[in-house]
């Protein structure tokens, strides 16, 4: 396999895995019985191809809430530019790495090796709001275990079997979906990759979402 990897911060990371090695402490999300309702999101027409048509706002997401797998979570994205916009985002799969995937990331982070290497996959898509075409907020998703709590992120940047991207104009005019996807990590033994964490807008000065303050919100497996 051939491909172009970057890791960000190599010393960061190893040291974040090295902390995980013991039992992870609880991020603080808290989980309820509430979930998103099936009749507020709405598949896609002609998902598939990566466009959409009337997408559907649905109620927005309050913090500790639970998005079940393929069901759409709306919530309000605030740049840094204070631009603000209504999205959907929903969790579409949690797949083990192949071997050779696995491989490809151990020769980049040695202590990578002996982990469980998943690749978590989920969608977005614009509801209505400003223009933020190129902006982004991939990094306020984080992956979860299977308890709910924050699990081990490996971050990487152009690596194709994972790529994650920034809004475009298609996604901007609510034509367009975008597949995003990143990678968590779990420990032999102990709890696997279940989910993802959104955290609210990173941006934002006060964020009840936060993963070290506030619920972050968990999209289940």
């Amino acid at each position: 396999m051939k491909t172009s990897i970057a890791f960000v911060a190599l010393a960061a990371v190893s040291l974040a895995l090295t902390a995980c090695t013991t039992a992870p402490a609880d991020s603080g999300a808290k989980k309820t019985d509430t979930t998103v309702e099936e009749s507020a999101s709405a598949e896609p027409t002609e998902e598939s191809a990566g466009t959409v048509e009337n997408a559907v706002e649905g109620e927005l997401l309050q913090p500790g809430q639970t998005v079940a797998l393929g069901d759409w979570g709306t919530y309000e994205f605030v740049d840094y530019d204070d631009k603000t916009a209504v999205l959907n985002t929903k969790l579409v799969s949690i797949e083990p790495a192949t071997a050779e995937q696995t491989e490809a990331l151990v020769a980049e982070i040695p202590e990578l090796k002996g982990w469980n290497v998943s690749l978590i996959r989920y969608q977005q898509q614009k509801v209505s709001g400003d223009d933020i075409t190129y902006g982004a907020n991939y990094t306020d998703f984080r992956p979860a275990d299977a308890t709910g709590a924050k699990a081990q992120e490996v971050s990487v940047i152009g690596w194709d079997e994972c790529e994650s991207e920034s809004f475009t104009e298609e996604f901007n005019a609510g034509t367009a979906v975008l597949d995003q996807c990143m990678v968590g990590a779990s420990v032999e033994g102990g709890e696997p990759i279940g989910g993802m964490l959104w955290t609210g807008n990173s941006s934002a000065d006060e964020n009840p979402f936060s993963d070290y303050e506030g619920e972050p919100v968990l999209f289940k497996n």
